[in-house]
């Protein structure tokens, strides 16, 4: 955990989704798909939320949404729970630690989930995949983004193609929706990247239940609502 606490401070732009072509296009195309959804309250949550930017934009352009944020980091946390309150969106917008193989939100109770740039520091991501699966409400969005042909130490896992990724996200029973591959030249930038949409089945069963649990006050009021696994 210690190389994300220790890299996040430095690496804050990337986080914060600024100066970086890569990181303006995944900002941008979280923001359209989520602008496209017609529903007028939804619960959204970001794995790997980073510095918060993320989710802090989304809620942003829908104001009817509650979102959470989930990362490894304390210090990204931190961060998060700042930037939330000079947006403007911290009463809707909450954040915690927390581990994405065993995500702390009751099965079938989200209806955005969004992955940009975490997959890939998993060693396991077909374990993600599945927990993803087991969180999203039927019809529910999953967005991903991951850089492809990527190695760097805090990478464990390296997707180099849009049908790896695609292959991971059918094996979890969801339909992917669209996939794309983007190209970004800029010193300090993954070169490639893999956005794809991807739709809870209906009829999909999850097969494990979420073992770790939000621990803050401020997130009580949802679990007693059953929103949280616990």
């Amino acid at each position: 955990m210690s190389i994300y606490d220790q890299a996040f401070y430095p690496l804050v732009t990337h986080f914060t989704l600024a100066f970086q072509p890569s990181a303006v296009a995944r900002m941008r195309f979280v923001r359209r798909i989520v602008e496209s959804m017609a529903s007028s309250k939804a619960i959204v949550a970001d794995l790997g939320s980073g510095s918060g930017a993320m989710l802090c934009e989304v809620l942003r352009v829908r104001p009817t949404w509650t979102g959470y944020g989930l990362d490894i980091s304390e210090a990204a946390i931190n961060y998060a729970r700042r930037l939330a309150a000079h947006k403007g969106v911290a009463p809707r917008a909450q954040f915690q630690t927390g581990c994405l193989i065993n995500l702390p939100f009751a099965s079938r109770s989200l209806d955005v989930v969004i992955a940009s740039e975490v997959v890939e520091h998993v060693p396991y991501p077909e374990r993600v995949f599945k927990e993803l699966s087991r969180v999203l409400a039927p019809g529910g969005l999953l967005l991903v983004t991951v850089p492809a042909e990527s190695y760097t130490p805090a990478h464990k896992h390296a997707l180099n193609s849009a049908e790896d990724l695609c292959g991971l996200i059918e094996q979890a029973g969801l339909a992917v929706s669209s996939v794309e591959t983007k190209w970004h030249v800029s010193y300090g930038d993954d070169r490639k990247h893999i956005f794809a949409v991807a739709k809870a089945k209906p009829e999909s069963v999850p097969e494990i239940e979420g073992v770790y649990s939000f621990s803050l006050p401020q997130i009580s009021s949802a679990a007693r609502s059953g929103m949280l696994s616990s």
